[in-house]
């Protein structure tokens, strides 16, 4: 259903680091005190007659040289650790999901509460967060399934150049696939390049019934919604850049309660579109469109 292990492997490595650089100082600093204290207690200065004859540095100067290799060394390790995890954290847009998300994924149940063999697919980047957390909801009431697989930090060169979702419709077989994609490179100067991204990605979904989520954006993008609006066309590209959300403390991604919003913009819009075969519609009526 939903992929959480190695994300959550992911989240567990980012506050490891977090606490390791921190465990890190308290024990270098110590060494720092050791060393001065040793540096301190060992020396011993020559008889006052033999100063004249030979020149040692002071226990002072000494204690400050012990210090500052000490910190050299505290200083090395600590650019290592902050290397490391800035390359898990590097991504402009939140790269590890929040930990609300986390907590609200974990307290989803094994096993879906319905019969139904419908399967709705949401899958590319972590704007999908709150959409599948919203469709959860709604499964039983709307009779169908869903099915997470997002692919964080990741842009349209990324799914182009990757056999990654054609592994994923062939894994959960979905009825629709809800595509979000594009918030990674609200700032990035559109391309031909890009396009032709955009192109291979929308060939690869051509075989399925699909909708491309727009960005929310949260500011004023690069071209880039207009770039996916104009190659994925206006009977698969539903625009979100307009759309009024509350945002998480990342400011970027929409909180749960505005997904929900959005989540509702985009099943009005599905369910009025001829171009789209799955409707989100009770399962009754569900019944009655296949008699129809």
């Amino acid at each position: 259903m939903f992929e959480s292990e190695p994300f959550l492997h992911l989240y567990s490595l980012h506050f490891m680091l977090y606490y390791l650089k921190w465990a890190l100082k308290i024990v270098i600093l110590s060494l720092v005190l050791l060393s001065v204290t040793y540096t301190s207690t060992t020396h011993n200065p020559l008889p006052r007659t033999d100063k004249a004859l030979v020149t040692t540095p002071d226990s002072s100067a000494l204690r400050l040289q012990a210090a500052r290799d000490a910190l050299l060394v505290m200083d090395s390790v600590l650019a290592g650790v902050d290397s490391l995890k800035n390359t898990l954290d590097s991504n402009q847009q939140n790269f590890f999901v929040k930990k609300d998300y986390f907590e609200a994924v974990l307290k989803l149940p094994n096993k879906e509460e319905n019969d139904s063999t419908r399967r709705v697919l949401v899958t590319g980047d972590s704007m999908g967060d709150g959409i599948f957390l919203a469709l959860r909801k709604l499964r039983k009431k709307l009779g169908y399934k869903v099915d997470y697989a997002p692919w964080y930090g990741s842009t349209t060169s990324d799914w182009a150049s990757s056999d990654k979702l054609k592994k994923y419709l062939s894994q959960y077989k979905p009825d629709l696939v809800i595509f979000l994609l594009g918030s990674n490179e609200l700032f990035v100067p559109v391309s031909r390049k890009r396009a032709e991204n955009v192109k291979k990605v929308v060939s690869m979904l051509n075989d399925t019934d699909y909708v491309w989520v727009g960005p929310p954006n949260w500011k004023k993008d690069w071209g880039t919604d207009s770039l996916l609006h104009a190659h994925v066309g206006s009977k698969r590209y539903f625009v979100s850049k307009d759309l009024k959300l509350e945002r998480r403390p990342d400011k970027a991604h929409p909180s749960f309660k505005a997904s929900e919003v959005w989540l509702d913009t985009l099943l009005r819009w599905t369910n009025k579109n001829p171009h789209i075969k799955f409707k989100f519609v009770p399962p009754a009526a569900q019944e009655t469109q296949k008699v129809g």
